[in-house]
């Protein structure tokens, strides 16, 4: 299905665990699975029309926090246009780090592709639409053998990294603030305060299924989270 002008779709919903149900440690242990962050920040949708970008949140709305004055804004604009192309119609899922966290202003990290050169993406997988992400926009950057402050990545826009296995293990020990060392991955990590948020687990063959009219919940999508004042269980 070929979308030539800007439609909307409502992102999933990820379905909220808890971090202690063995459904967890199960997913840890299947290969169809996969692991990523949850960042501090506001869901976003990213939109390309023709050179023509915008972003809109979760509720279908343009964002309206966003000062396009600001010098951040304009670097993240010109990492955009030099990423994709400036003819067709492409949307990209991920969070805008936009005032929650001082120092992470103006920053977006992608994840999924909704929409690619006007084409509707419903029939690929979860990785199949991520390497499309990744040819256009990269994982940050790491230095090999030491900590890298998320303050010091060089890229505004940047894909989110992903952990196979392990999932209980990484989010207490990145929810405990403690840089880690993973077998799989060949540099640190520090979080800096009020950054990470817990862990979205994802179905790598899971195919998109978004609202017209609300946010859905995910069929391969599922989620653990911090608790805060706000999110008990």
């Amino acid at each position: 299905m070929k979308f030539k002008k800007h439609i909307y779709f409502y992102p999933e919903k990820p379905v909220l665990v808890h971090r202690d149900q063995d459904l967890v440690e199960l997913l840890s242990q299947d290969e169809d699975w996969v692991a990523e962050f949850k960042y501090n920040g506001a869901r976003c949708v990213l939109t390309i029309v023709n050179g023509d970008i915008s972003f809109w949140t979760r509720h279908g709305a343009p964002m309206k926090t966003i000062d396009i004055s600001d010098s951040r804004y304009q670097e993240m604009i010109k990492e955009i246009q030099a990423s994709v192309p400036s003819v067709g119609h492409y949307q990209f899922e991920g969070e805008f780090r936009h005032k929650k966290v001082t120092g992470k202003q103006y920053r977006l990290i992608l994840w999924d592709c909704i929409i690619y050169d006007d084409e509707y993406l419903n029939k690929l997988t979860y990785d199949e639409r991520r390497k499309l992400v990744l040819s256009h926009f990269s994982t940050a950057p790491v230095a090999h053998g030491k900590v890298i402050k998320l303050s010091e990545y060089r890229r505004r826009v940047t894909v989110i990294e992903q952990f196979p296995d392990d999932f209980r293990r990484i989010y207490k020990e990145f929810a405990s603030m403690k840089p880690v060392k993973y077998s799989n991955v060949k540099h640190l990590i520090e979080f800096e305060d009020g950054e990470f948020e817990g862990l979205v687990m994802k179905n790598r063959n899971g195919k998109l299924n978004l609202g017209r009219n609300s946010n859905p919940d995910s069929k391969w999508m599922m989620k653990i989270r911090i608790e805060t004042g706000r999110h008990k269980f």
